[in-house]
């Protein structure tokens, strides 16, 4: 799933500004995104959070660019991740995006953070790759159902439902 999201990232990247966010607690990635000179996304946060004068110049210094979008390595300490939830990531998302200057925020997330449901919420739309197979159809069942016992009809609107090929 990461893959899917580097993948899509990369193809927004050649006609937007991206910035791709990585939330799982163990994402792989770290090969393939090296930490920027200022660190990774826990720093960032931390910067954030903050809030001193420096804010901007402090997070710019923890984004990263590779095939043509831009990134915050992801976290190295899994507990870091379990500190995170939606109502303290998205302001933080929302100001990146606006004083860095991206059209586009790609969020990789998984159930790590709490309140996970909230990030959905809160995207204009949201990827979800799925095998297709037994297991991987009732499991968007499940989530669509979730959503609708919940009186979040709305949410399942701005899914777009991505089907991995065979072995992905």
């Amino acid at each position: 799933r990461e893959i899917f999201a580097l993948k899509l990232a990369k193809l927004l990247g050649q006609r937007k500004r991206v910035l791709y966010i990585n939330l799982r607690a163990f994402s792989g990635l770290w090969d393939l995104l090296p930490q920027a000179e200022g660190g990774c996304l826990s720093d960032a946060i931390y910067y954030y959070r903050q809030n001193g004068k420096l804010f901007t110049d402090k997070i710019k210094s923890v984004i990263a660019s590779v095939e043509g979008f831009d990134y915050f390595a992801p976290i190295r300490c899994a507990k870091d991740i379990s500190y995170m939830d939606a109502t303290n990531i998205m302001p933080f998302v929302e100001t990146v995006a606006r004083e860095c200057g991206y059209e586009q925020v790609i969020l990789d997330i998984g159930t790590e953070t709490g309140n996970w449901w909230m990030f959905i919420e809160n995207c204009d739309a949201v990827y979800m790759p799925i095998k297709n197979d037994y297991i991987g159809i009732r499991k968007v069942s499940e989530f669509e159902s979730y959503y609708c016992q919940s009186g979040m009809e709305e949410v399942i609107g701005k899914i777009v439902k991505v089907r991995l090929p065979e072995g992905e």
